[in-house]
């Protein structure tokens, strides 16, 4: 079933490509970065204008487009049965941590889940391994639905990253991250 899921995925991935780039989803063709993140290719082995990100987890897929920068975007369904106080003591900045710990029950997972969607989005934007989880920290602002990426002394990220979260259903937590905070999110959802 995991492997019908990602070929369903990566096939839809293709066609919401194909409707950017005017291509046939079977002409759109891929390359690796130099860290192993997708990318759409162009001709003469150029990078194509437009960048993605996808992610994908327990049946749903969540994607990213952007013009001419790289985005990242994370899913991830919330459990509350996962430990989530020791796995933000040990990955999350001290003040997030605190914040987890801060609320109890399912406001505990849910808090918990919305810092990883946000840290996962930035560090998939960036084509950076999980072992950058400690180096950021998401910082909430006045605006609910976007928080500011703060990054943490000896950080080898790109400073000046927005996350934007998005409502994905009850028991799920999605955001979407891109450099600088002059961009929008337009939501688009397929049954």
């Amino acid at each position: 079933q995991d492997q019908l899921r990602y070929v369903l995925a990566h096939g839809s991935c293709r066609a919401v490509l194909a409707r950017y780039t005017s291509l046939d989803p079977s002409s759109v063709t891929f390359q690796m970065g130099e860290t192993g993140k997708p990318a759409l290719a162009e001709a003469n082995n150029g990078r194509h204008r437009i960048h993605f990100n996808l992610s994908h987890s327990h049946g749903r897929m969540l994607m990213a487009v952007a013009r001419d920068q790289d985005v990242g975007a994370d899913l991830e369904q919330i459990r509350d049965k996962v430990e989530v106080v020791k796995l933000a003591e040990r990955f999350y900045a001290p003040l997030e941590h605190g914040r987890v710990a801060g609320v109890t029950g399912l406001d505990q997972a849910k808090r918990f889940y919305r810092y990883w969607v946000a840290k996962e989005a930035v560090l998939k934007g960036q084509a950076v391994g999980l072992l950058a989880l400690q180096q950021c920290e998401i910082l909430d602002s006045h605006d609910a639905s976007r928080a500011e990426v703060h990054l943490l002394e000896g950080a080898t990220m790109q400073p000046g990253w927005t996350v934007h979260w998005l409502e994905c259903g009850p028991e799920w937590a999605g955001a979407v991250s891109a450099h600088g905070s002059d961009w929008t999110v337009r939501a688009m959802t397929r049954g």
